[in-house]
């Protein structure tokens, strides 16, 4: 743990020097990493009052995938941390019956901040380090250092999915999404922004439509998933959009394989006879490289696993596997 001088911020992120903040405090030297486990130490008492007293707002448990998953936990928070709740949130309440008073000093400043949170659409802009990734807000374009292993996307696939949308909580001297930020393609991001702009009434602004309609919109962007109305038109995702992206990730002498030419032959006739609409190409290049790879179709050992390679083009196993069926039904078929 690196040494706070005491001439430098806070680490609690109160804005103030160390030395007029935390340093004032006896006891313990106060690090970036104490002040960040005395905040996951507050939102795990927070989850657990939720789990307790209101039910209703916690997950079930009982979602059979990811995707079922992640829509409860952003419902939670929509209902605990942004909707109100006879005037004040959830988490209002909690504070107002533990008593403000019990929260230790370097988490104060950032446990404060939970009570005006927001969801945003933010841009991955850069990955600092292993820690720490640069964000900015689509609307604002303001920038925030996050916590980078709030974005569940590895480095290499960061650029093809760079659009990302959660909550942001202060922690600290950064920020943390929580539960996560949720990736998506460009392609994809700006249709979503067409259809804000358009459910969006001429008074208020694109940021108060998402607010206000959170958990409709979510759904979209986990599933990325658009009527054609809310977009006015669909964005088409060219051909070699897919073709490109699995070129990068297979191996040169793969690609120069009587396979991998059988594989780009499939494509091309799927894509002819069904014309499907997708906005993320990274589910379909996933599908094709395990199509290949992973099944009885072609010569491989099929070692390889379904998480390995969804994990590798940074989508769900099941966005991939309903992709992997309609292409396993084409090749039968044909």
């Amino acid at each position: 743990m690196s040494k706070v001088k005491r001439n430098g911020p806070c680490p609690c992120g109160s804005g103030d020097k160390y030395k007029k903040c935390c340093g004032r405090l006896k006891g313990e030297e106060m690090t970036q990493e104490r002040v960040h486990e005395l905040l996951n130490e507050q939102y795990t008492n927070f989850m657990e009052y939720v789990a307790e007293f209101h039910t209703d707002a916690a997950p079930s448990g009982k979602a059979k995938t990811k995707e079922k998953q992640m829509e409860e936990a952003f419902n939670m928070m929509n209902e605990v941390f942004l909707r109100q709740n006879n005037g004040k949130t959830v988490f209002e309440e909690y504070l107002d019956e533990k008593g403000k008073g019990t929260i230790p000093q370097p988490a104060k400043p950032s446990v404060t901040e939970w009570t005006s949170l927001s969801p945003g659409l933010y841009k991955v802009e850069t990955i600092e380090s292993e820690e720490i990734a640069k964000v900015k807000d689509v609307f604002s374009s303001s920038l925030y250092e996050v916590k980078r292993d709030g974005i569940p996307l590895k480095d290499e696939n960061v650029p093809d999915n760079p659009y990302v949308m959660g909550i942001l909580m202060k922690w600290g001297t950064i920020f943390n999404f929580i539960p996560l930020a949720i990736p998506n393609h460009s392609s994809f991001f700006k249709a979503f922004k067409k259809s804000l702009e358009n459910g969006n009434p001429p008074e208020s602004s694109i940021q108060n439509e998402l607010e206000q309609n959170f958990m409709s919109y979510m759904k979209k962007w986990i599933h990325s998933d658009l009527d054609q109305k809310d977009a006015d038109s669909e964005p088409t995702v060219e051909t070699d959009d897919v073709l490109e992206l699995l070129g990068k990730n297979i191996p040169s002498d793969v690609q120069a394989s009587t396979s991998y030419t059988m594989l780009r032959e499939l494509w091309s006739q799927y894509k002819e006879t069904y014309q499907p609409k997708y906005r993320k190409p990274s589910v379909f290049s996933a599908a094709l490289e395990y199509f290949m790879t992973g099944t009885r179709y072609f010569n491989y050992d099929r070692s390889v696993t379904k998480k390995a390679v969804a994990t590798k083009y940074g989508v769900s196993p099941s966005s991939m596997n309903r992709r992997l069926d309609e292409l396993k039904d084409f090749a039968e078929k044909n």
